[in-house]
């Protein structure tokens, strides 16, 4: 908040978490200082989809703060959703869209190798798949 307080930004982008309800702190602390914010995380795009609660709160933080909220979600919100159908725009036709996401997670923090099974053997892989264990989401 004071760092807010100090420079008086025209608008704050949070990239931090992935959870809408784990963003919440931080996003009730920019509302506060009457600030715009843009979370750009995979779980903003449609918040009354996924939170409607949630989603409600940020509404009515947004209006008493009179700023405006925009969820616009990166990935993949943005890239692998917004990005393509803006740019099939100027299209006449569109037979298909086809979008791969490769990442190695090789080169990512050790907790997102283990929330995603990075190392483990075929079994181990799927014991966790059915166990429901592995996941990216944070």
């Amino acid at each position: 908040m004071a760092a807010i307080k100090k420079v008086k930004p025209d608008v704050v982008v949070l990239c931090t978490l992935s959870s809408l309800q784990a963003i919440m702190p931080q996003l009730e602390t920019v509302l506060s200082s009457a600030c715009p914010s843009s979370p750009p995380r995979r779980s903003w795009p449609y918040p009354y989809y996924s939170n409607k609660k949630l989603a409600k709160k940020i509404d009515e933080l947004a209006k008493k703060a009179k700023v405006a909220v925009a969820g616009t979600g990166v990935n993949p919100g943005f890239v692998m959703d917004a990005l393509p159908i803006t740019l099939s725009g100027a299209c006449e036709r569109v037979d298909a869209i086809r979008i791969d996401r490769i990442q190695d997670a090789s080169t990512r923090r050790l907790p997102f190798q283990k929330k995603i099974g990075s190392g483990l053997t075929v079994q181990q892989f799927q014991e966790k798949v059915n166990a429901g264990t592995v996941r990216h989401v944070d």
